[in-house]
């Protein structure tokens, strides 16, 4: 009798211990993906933010020629003309972050 006794017991051990491991693989999966999403947002938010900084710190001038340059001062012309403009850009964006956080 007392081997049936703990034969019984030994099975409803076993069948609750089994029962708390499932729930508690199933909880781990379930953080697992919850935390793969969160990297993917916050992935995709860092992609997002690199291209408004690149925005500011490496702005796209794009300058039509006419003609053809003459010797070195439309050269020169050209780069303070787009450091003028990178630089109004930056000032923009920072009174627009400033102005924001008031």
């Amino acid at each position: 009798m007392a081997a049936a006794t703990l034969h019984s017991f030994n099975a409803f051990l076993t069948e609750r211990l089994t029962a708390a491991a499932v729930d508690i693989y199933g909880f781990v999966e379930k953080t697992v993906v919850e935390y793969q999403e969160e990297v993917y947002r916050t992935q995709q938010e860092n992609q997002r933010l690199q291209r408004l900084l690149d925005l500011v710190y490496k702005p796209e001038i794009r300058l039509h020629r006419t003609g053809k340059p003459h010797e070195n001062g439309l050269s020169e012309l050209l780069n303070r003309v787009a450091y003028k403009a990178t630089t109004k850009v930056t000032r923009s964006y920072f009174s627009v972050l400033k102005n924001n956080k008031s």
